[in-house]
């Protein structure tokens, strides 16, 4: 996300503001560290993209509390407390715990090891289910437009992977060289939703010869009336064999 002038004005001179409560806080002056605190969150929120702040308040903040109750049940701080001073590693962990070494902070009613199915994971727990998280989403159709919001929400102030200062499609991809034959295929977005990346992609590299293959569940194609040229519109699940072969 690029920063205006006048927002990191405003940025510095809350970094600023921010500087003078320090020697105050140091100095237990009364209300100067809930000051500093209030400003510090000011701050993060300058900064924070949309799609950042959606991932802080939907996913890191639920999922550190999760993991410290996590932390509580498997003993891991009366671990670390016995270690003293000394340095205690995931392994140590996971060995003296009983828990895998990836998946520390897991539910406690799998006993802490890898999941291996995907009807039977930690969606389907809280959720009271079987059902793998996408069939599930098919059935209520209000939750899979929320899921789609939040899909579009994530893209919002990132930069896009097909940008020139991000990745050198043109370079990489060497679209320009490509044979004629503008029946091949030359890139599969699979789960690609709406088709937003094929679009810019296509905005941005109109040089770009060969067929686009949008591929996602049969609700989410549903919702395209009308995607650009060249943009094929096919139903897949991600968790079957893939169909097209030989390309990106």
């Amino acid at each position: 996300m690029e920063l205006s002038d006048n927002y990191l004005k405003n940025a510095a001179s809350v970094v600023r503001e921010m500087n003078t409560l320090i020697d105050l806080v140091h100095q237990n002056q009364p209300g100067a560290r809930e000051a500093l605190l209030a400003l510090s969150h000011r701050f993060t929120a300058m900064l924070e993209t949309p799609s950042e702040t959606i991932q802080r308040i939907g996913w890191a903040e639920p999922a550190r509390f999760a993991a410290i109750r996590s932390a509580v049940d498997l003993k891991v701080f009366d671990v670390l407390n016995e270690a003293g001073s000394d340095s205690v590693n995931i392994s140590q962990l996971a060995s003296q715990t009983g828990a895998e070494n990836s998946l520390i902070g897991y539910l406690k009613k799998t006993k802490y090891q890898n999941p291996g199915n995907i009807a039977d994971g930690p969606f389907q727990y809280a959720h009271h289910t079987k059902e793998p998280f996408f069939a599930w989403l098919r059935e209520r159709p209000e939750r899979f437009g929320h899921f789609d919001n939040y899909m579009s929400g994530y893209r919002q102030g990132k930069s896009s992977w097909m940008d020139e200062d991000f990745y050198p499609v043109e370079e990489r991809l060497g679209y320009d060289t490509q044979t004629d034959d503008n029946n091949a295929v030359f890139l599969v977005d699979v789960g690609g939703g709406l088709g937003h990346d094929l679009e810019e992609l296509k905005v941005k590299h109109p040089r770009i010869r060969g067929r686009l293959v949008l591929q996602d569940q049969p609700e989410v194609i549903a919702q395209i009336s009308k995607a650009s040229h060249g943009i094929e519109l096919t139903i897949h699940d991600f968790f079957t064999s893939q169909s097209v072969k030989g390309t990106l």
